[in-house]
């Protein structure tokens, strides 16, 4: 594992797009973990531009959420999958099916875990989180 530092957000997010960059020019179909929450979203930015450019074209990646919240009453707006969906897959003009993420609804969260990873080893398992 290699520990990497910048020195702001945007040279984070960068680096970041420039690692996502490297896996789909070898692996267009890849699996890659997301997390969610105010971190990630210049990467987001960057990863959108880069699918509208086509450059590289990320219509065959396939997201996995790394996290969601758990619980009948959370609605769908505030979920991380919503977020994902608002602030990645949209605007990036990608399919919803290349969003996955657990269910925080699930009545069997220990179940729902396990399925999602289940899921997750279907397609190859992640190439990166």
């Amino acid at each position: 594992m290699e520990f990497v530092v910048k020195e702001n957000p945007s040279e984070v997010a960068e680096y970041a797009a420039g690692t996502v960059r490297s896996l789909i020019s070898d692996k267009p179909d890849a699996n890659i973990a997301v997390p969610t929450g105010k971190t990630p979203l210049p990467l987001f930015k960057l990863l959108a531009n880069m699918a509208l450019r086509r450059n590289p074209a990320l219509d065959q990646v396939h997201w996995f959420a790394l996290d969601e919240f758990s619980g009948a009453d959370i609605p769908r707006e505030s979920s991380f999958a919503n977020l994902l969906e608002d602030r990645l897959i949209t605007p990036a003009g990608l399919a919803i099916e290349q969003l996955h993420s657990l269910s925080g609804s699930a009545p069997d969260p220990a179940g729902e875990a396990r399925r999602y990873e289940q899921h997750i080893k279907s397609r190859g398992g992640l190439d990166l989180a």
